[in-house]
């Protein structure tokens, strides 16, 4: 069996169920700035997007209380979802 037929057939492939997800950001979304700004305010020292396990990338690491934050979600959409 030949490895390159293998690689072909697990490549990326473009379709239009997954074009939606096109311009999407990874990085600096709006639920990830609000924690930053507030964390910022309240004089916490972190960094962004740091490695914490394998295949595993926090939004926030507070370094000296050895905190992760993970921000997962749109808040828009909870925020519409409660009538706000």
């Amino acid at each position: 069996m030949s490895s390159r037929g293998d690689e072909a057939d697990r490549s990326w492939m473009k379709t239009e169920k997954g074009e939606h997800l096109k311009g999407r950001r990874v990085r600096d979304t709006a639920p990830e700035v609000a924690p930053g700004r507030a964390l910022h305010q309240l004089s916490f020292h972190f960094r962004l997007q740091r490695r914490v396990a394998p295949r595993c990338t926090a939004d926030f690491v507070l370094p000296k209380p050895h905190v992760a934050v993970f921000v997962n979600g749109c808040w828009a959409r909870l925020s519409r979802a409660r009538g706000s």
